[in-house]
This record gives structure tokens, C-alpha cells and sequence, in this order.
């Protein structure tokens, strides 16, 4: 039996290590450990806690570059792999991937740029256009009689005919999974192909709201029992709709699917007093602004993938 991994300490004063934790990918990150021992169920119509972690580490893996993400999923035995995209044009990155037994569509997140005395120019395009993306909260973007983020709507649509030309080629069940931004091209993307009986299962991590009522409760009908919304501690992302009261722009999205808490311990810095602590990135408090239930650092898709590792023994322990 693998054993339990433990989520690094935060430090705040030594900014390296936050870098490398709470902007993607990980560093030195060992990608599917032990996977063998802990088979994907292809065949689950239910909420799979295995596959919740496969489909989180395949969310992170998104965050690497195309070479990196080719040598991981060949090691798991892929027959086809696509990265999604590859023109200048687009920022929209992520990639198809198909196995014997199953499918996956995987979408990348915002993509940060590491804090660095060396600039990629690249990753700051990219950077920009994904900041484009999220910034976009118009609900004027219309998917089947339903409203849903504009940004996040037009993002998608640059991969979409590349993506469903991938799916009609595969007879087999796919799953959508993505983090932060990632997640919400998956629920936009699994929606839009209007192909539920092929879809099995829509994982997010760290995801944002992204339609109106009608979005949701036609999204539910169809794909809400097998779509799983992980929540890690206080993430910033999903509960951005708290800020409403102090950001007009905020729209009034609901979140769709099923949610899934994953619990952290608290972190030194918010045993102190609420002036004492580093304001609104760190703890996300400000005097007189009272943001918190909410945290930024728990937005690390790090977190996420550990802690559903964890989730995995404990239940494979559970079950022996």
C-alpha cells in the first residue's frame, strides 16, 4: 500500500517555495505514482475517488509543455495523444488523450508565469490571454438557450472543432477534467457536445462559476450526476461570486454538478490577529474588507492532486 503524502508548510517569506507551489506546474512533481496500482475504472457510472486523483493529476500534467505531457502519458501506456491547438493564435491550450479502455480531454488553466529574474515571453502571452479570458464576465455568450461566461465561451471555441473531431474518431468514453480555468472549459466543452451518453464523467478542481440559472439547471438535467466540482479548503476561484457585494461585475453564475470538499489544516499566519496578517494576497483579508472565508494559496492545483491522493488510501485502505 502506497503511503499518505503531507502538503508542503507554507512560508510566506521565502517566495521561491510559494512559487513553485501555488503557480503550475509543480516542480520536481512525480506525475500517477504507483498507478498500477490504482487502475482508472473506465466503467464507473458513479463518483470514483481513483478516478477523481487520475483526473486531477491529468489536470495538473496540463500545465507542462507539450514534450513533457507526450513522455508522462506515454509512460501510462496512451495509444493517441493530441495537443490541443498548436497555433499562434490561440491561447487555449490542453490536450486529448485516448487509452485502450478510455478517453480524456484535459484543459490547461490560467497560465501564470513563474516569479523569475528571467522572463519567458512566451508564458507572459500566454499569461495575458488568459487573463483576457477571465476578466471577460459578460453573460452574453449563448450555449443552447443559456447564458454562461463570455471569456471563458470564446476561449473554448478556438479548440472546439479540433476537439470534437478527436471525440468522433474514439468510440469510447471520455472524460473532461481541467483546473481553475481549466474546469471551466471542461464543463463548457463536454456541454457543447450534446453527446451525453459518450461522457463519463466531468471532473474540476479549483473551478469558477460559469452560467446563469437556465445554464445550470439544463446542465444538471443532462450531465450534473456525473459531473464532481472539487473545492480544495477556502480556494478564492470557486467562491468568487462572494465578492458580488464589492465587485458590480460580478454576474449572477451558479455552480453546476456535484460538490466535493477537500479539507486543509490551518496555516500559521491565520492564528494571528486579522491587522497582522500580510493583507489580501496572502490571507486575503483586508482591514475594514472582510474577504475571510476566502484564499487565494488554496488555489494550488498542488493541493488538490495531494490531498485526493490521500482521499485514494484511505479508501483503498478502507476496502482491504
Amino acid at each position: 500500500m502506497s503511503s499518505g503524502r503531507t502538503n508542503p508548510s507554507i512560508d510566506l517569506r521565502k517566495l521561491g517555495e510559494l512559487n513553485d507551489l501555488i503557480i503550475p506546474p509543480p516542480k520536481d512533481y512525480q506525475y500517477f505514482q504507483d498507478v498500477h496500482l490504482h487502475p482508472f475504472n473506465f466503467d464507473s457510472i458513479e463518483h470514483s475517488i481513483v478516478n477523481a486523483w487520475w483526473l486531477a493529476e491529468f489536470s495538473v500534467l496540463a500545465y507542462e509543455d507539450k514534450a513533457k505531457v507526450a513522455d508522462e502519458l506515454n509512460k501510462l501506456n496512451s495509444i493517441r495523444f493530441v495537443w490541443l491547438d498548436e497555433s499562434d493564435e490561440s491561447d487555449t491550450e490542453g490536450y486529448f488523450v485516448e487509452f485502450e479502455d478510455f478517453a480524456v480531454v484535459a484543459f490547461r488553466g490560467t497560465d501564470f508565469p513563474k516569479i523569475s529574474l528571467s522572463i519567458d515571453p512566451g508564458r507572459i502571452d500566454s499569461f495575458l490571454g488568459d487573463l483576457r479570458t477571465d476578466i471577460t464576465v459578460t453573460n452574453d455568450a449563448d450555449i443552447r438557450g443559456t447564458q454562461v461566461h463570455g471569456g471563458i465561451n470564446g476561449a473554448f471555441n478556438k479548440v472546439e472543432k479540433e476537439v470534437y473531431e478527436l471525440l468522433e474518431i474514439t468510440p469510447k468514453q471520455v472524460w473532461f477534467t481541467g483546473h481553475s480555468l481549466g474546469g471551466a472549459l471542461a464543463i463548457v466543452s463536454a456541454f457543447k457536445w450534446e453527446n451525453d451518453t459518450r461522457v463519463g464523467g466531468v471532473f474540476t478542481y479549483g473551478g469558477p462559476a460559469i452560467g446563469n440559472h437556465e445554464f445550470k439547471e439544463k446542465y444538471d438535467q443532462e450531465l450534473g450526476h456525473k459531473t464532481f466540482r472539487y473545492v480544495y479548503g477556502n480556494d478564492f476561484v470557486t467562491n468568487i461570486a462572494k465578492l458580488s457585494r464589492y465587485i458590480n461585475s460580478i454576474t449572477n453564475f451558479e455552480h453546476v454538478g456535484h460538490p466535493k470538499s477537500l479539507s486543509r489544516p490551518q496555516r500559521w499566519y491565520e492564528s494571528l490577529p486579522r491587522i497582522l496578517r500580510i493583507p489580501f494576497f496572502w490571507g486575503m483579508n483586508l482591514t475594514g474588507l472582510d474577504l475571510s472565508g476566502l484564499d487565494l494559496i488554496d488555489h494550488g492545483p498542488i493541493f488538490y492532486v495531494n490531498a485526493l491522493w490521500n482521499q485514494t488510501m484511505e479508501q483503498l485502505e478502507k476496502e482491504t
